[in-house]
C-alpha cells in the first residue's frame, strides 16, 4: 500500500484516528421499536378516570 501511495504522490497516516462513533449508523439501521399502546375496549372504564364507560365518555 505504501508503494502505491508513493507512486501516486499520496500521503497517508496509519494509526492516528480514534475509533469512530457509529451509534447514529446503528440507530438508522436498527431503529427502536415504536411504543405500542393498548386499545381501550368500548365497554371498559374510560382511561380519563371519569368513572363512565369509554363508549359514553372519550370514545363517543
Amino acid at each position: 500500500m505504501a508503494q502505491v501511495c508513493r507512486q501516486n504522490g499520496w500521503h497517508y497516516l496509519i494509526g492516528f484516528e480514534g475509533p469512530e462513533d457509529i451509534s447514529d449508523l446503528e440507530n438508522a439501521l436498527n431503529p427502536p421499536l415504536p411504543m405500542q399502546s393498548t386499545k381501550v375496549e368500548r365497554n371498559s372504564p374510560c382511561p380519563c378516570r371519569s368513572g363512565r364507560k369509554y363508549k359514553k365518555c372519550c370514545g363517543a
